[in-house]
């Protein structure tokens, strides 16, 4: 297994653990298991489980087995111990006893003690000269050639300066700055080349990592594609339910924070103690379809638009019809009004009737304006430790606790996130909870 399956299966195994410890039903337990994740950390490996051994289904997912490192010379030096001591502890020397025959076990197993103890050592200097020596041969050759060149150049640059008689004022200061370049070169590459020798790495690596796959199903047990029926968390129909209620209409992100902004427990504060808890618990079930993006489908919304018809546009061509039955009144009327004029003999509107003088209009002042107060911004004075607040985070409603508060930051002030986070937020973006 390659050295991404590792990082990948290590990373998976504390991004599930993180899940785990936040305490939120749906990441406590695999798909189809009833009991909890077992997170188990050992010093060479780390295993997850979904939590019941005894069954097939629910039992242990994967091992990601850990590297295994040494010190080098501490490794090397506990063996030395071991050989000083002998297979028997006293350090006696064996070659002599065995020739007196004094020894208590087979000589063999004596010299097999000693060999297994000396290719031991040889394995730890062979992977450390491996780790350590072979990945530099590369970069110290290069090192060397490029020094040979550079100083056959410097060379050749100085004994031109030297022994050509020729040349002008000009051409020896540029040959004179080009043969200090390189002095200046040569003396940064060999200090660059030193450091790099010298930093060795005194730890090898005795064992690579690796993974055991117990179960080829892991990844659809941990990723969960739909919510657990347990307190405050639904199915995809539930979800279905709720988003598209009476109450509540959610087709997408931005009615989840709309609606988010006006019931948020925090703001939408009830009677009593009962009711608190009704208005988080339907907040937190919102929410955790929000995050699943089960929302109310757009059908429905169409389907209601259809079913329930706005009061008001009827209201509007109730009317429309009326003030048109009531112009074709008023035409009638000044049809027969026209009508009786002839018979009586009535001056006609635009001849017979005298001028009346025009109507002065009278001077109109001018409205006042009425210049509304302007929001008092908040500044670093207005807040003190542990005081509530909540600001707006990217569309979403956060609520935190002031912390530490440092006076020489007038724009920015440290606070408590809901989610356990210590950040800064800026505090013109901020709202004093009362």
């Amino acid at each position: 297994m390659s050295n991404d399956d590792y990082i990948e299966h290590f990373s998976l195994f504390y991004d599930q653990k993180v899940k785990f410890l936040s305490q939120n039903p749906f990441h406590t337990t695999c798909v189809g298991c009833d009991e909890e994740k077992i997170f188990k950390e050992h010093d060479n490996k780390l295993l997850l489980s979904c939590g019941d051994e005894d069954d097939d289904n629910c039992s242990t997912l994967f091992i990601v087995n850990l590297p295994i490192y040494i010190h080098k010379n501490d490794e090397i030096e506990s063996f030395k111990e071991e050989l000083k001591k002998g297979l028997d502890g006293k350090g006696y020397n064996f070659d002599i006893l065995q020739k007196y025959d004094l020894l208590k076990k087979d000589f063999k197993d004596y010299n097999d003690h000693k060999e297994n103890l000396l290719s031991k050592i040889d394995g730890i200097r062979k992977k450390y000269n491996e780790v350590n020596l072979k990945h530099k041969s590369d970069k110290i050759n290069e090192y060397f050639d490029n020094r040979v060149e550079l100083l056959n150049d410097a060379k050749r640059t100085l004994h031109q300066i030297k022994n050509d008689i020729d040349l002008n004022d000009d051409t020896k200061k540029t040959l004179r700055e080009k043969y200090v370049g390189i002095i200046i070169q040569l003396n940064t590459e060999n200090k660059e080349v030193q450091e790099f020798i010298n930093d060795i790495n005194p730890y090898v690596m005795m064992k690579k990592p690796s993974v055991e796959i117990v179960d080829e199903d892991y990844i659809n047990k941990l990723k969960k594609t739909g919510k657990k029926q347990t307190k405050n968390t639904f199915y995809q129909s539930d979800c279905e339910k709720l988003m598209c209620g009476d109450d509540i209409d959610i087709h997408s992100k931005s009615d989840f924070y709309t609606w988010a902004k006006k019931n948020h427990p925090d703001k939408n504060v009830g009677e009593n103690t009962e009711e608190n808890k009704k208005i988080t618990a339907l907040f937190q079930d919102v929410k955790n379809c929000h995050e699943d993006k089960e929302w109310c489908p757009y059908e429905k919304k169409k389907k209601k638009s259809k079913d329930k018809k706005d009061p008001k546009s009827k209201d509007k061509k109730d009317s429309k019809s009326k003030s048109k039955d009531k112009s074709k009144g008023k035409d009638k009327d000044k049809s027969k009004d026209k009508d009786k004029s002839k018979k009586i003999g009535l001056p006609d509107k635009d001849t017979d009737l005298p001028d009346e003088p025009p109507v002065k209009k009278k001077d109109v002042e001018p409205k006042k304006q009425v210049v509304k107060p302007k929001k008092k911004s908040l500044t670093l004075d207005d807040f003190k430790e542990g005081m509530k607040v909540e600001w707006d985070h990217y569309g979403k409603i956060m609520t935190g606790v002031i912390g530490e508060i440092n006076k020489r930051k007038k724009k920015k002030i440290e606070v408590l996130w809901e989610n356990g986070d210590i950040k800064e937020v800026n505090i013109d973006k901020l709202k004093i909870i009362e």
